[in-house]
């Protein structure tokens, strides 16, 4: 049951007050605090998806976009871009466009991969516009920082504490409001243009999705180099395999 018939009925605010809340609390969890990974975009998107009643949808966008970030990691200050806001924002706005394409990107409608195509690329422009208010988040960081240095000659740890609930409010008040800028051009924007795109851009946005896991490939590949990319490359080829008797399976028995 979606969020918003169980605070209010036939209200958007509940939802999307909860969806702001969701993408605060990943992205606040992406490098700031705990850091348990769900802010990597599959486990993101499950989360936005149970939130409005459709795991389907957050399957569907999450899977394809966590394998082509792949080899984008939280790890350091090696990531770029910003993931988990734009995701939640996304999956909430296209639930409902999504409904009843598919449990799986390879099984999807031509109508519902092109739609995913086409949100994976406002994903990755959400991602790269959003890099560039990260680094001026960690900008303001280090001044505050070094402002806070001067408990060190004083013993005044109060400068500490206030610098670090000042950094950790901004990383909050950037995922929400990311998820909800993000969402609101899903909404308005994105989707409703879906169905003005040509023919043949069309046609690429629907192949988009399947060509995500060669890019996962790739990233795994260059990160653990040839001898263990490839012992990667078995051990996803066997899984995919596996996948894909079971749904053969379950296909034949529906059949």
């Amino acid at each position: 049951m979606p969020v918003a018939s169980v605070f209010l009925v036939d209200a958007a605010w509940p939802l999307w007050t909860a969806a702001a809340l969701l993408g605060a609390w990943l992205t606040l969890d992406e490098t700031s605090w705990i850091q348990t990974w769900f802010s990597q975009p599959l486990p993101a998107a499950l989360l936005a998806g149970l939130l409005v009643g459709d795991v389907t949808a957050g399957l569907l966008i999450g899977l394809p976009f966590q394998l082509a970030t792949l080899g984008n990691l939280p790890v350091g200050q090696s990531f770029l871009g910003d993931k988990p806001a734009p995701v939640v924002g996304v999956v909430v706005a296209a639930a409902g466009d999504l409904e009843g394409v598919g449990t799986l990107p390879w099984a999807m409608s031509d109508n519902g991969a092109t739609l995913v195509g086409w949100l994976l690329i406002l994903l990755a422009i959400a991602s790269i516009l959003g890099h560039q208010v990260v680094h001026l988040e960690r900008r303001l960081r280090i001044g505050w920082s070094a402002a806070s240095l001067r408990s060190l000659r004083d013993g005044n740890t109060r400068r500490l504490d206030q610098a670090q609930r000042r950094c950790l409010t901004v990383t909050l008040v950037r995922g929400a409001a990311t998820t909800l800028i993000w969402g609101l051009v899903a909404v308005k924007v994105w989707i409703p243009a879906v169905s003005r795109l040509p023919i043949l851009l069309g046609d690429a946005m629907a192949i988009l999705p399947a060509l995500c896991p060669a890019v996962a490939v790739g990233a795994l590949a260059e990160l653990y180099g040839s001898r263990r990319g490839l012992r990667w490359l078995g051990m996803g080829l066997l899984g995919s395999l596996a996948v894909a008797w079971l749904v053969a399976l379950r296909v034949g028995g529906a059949q």
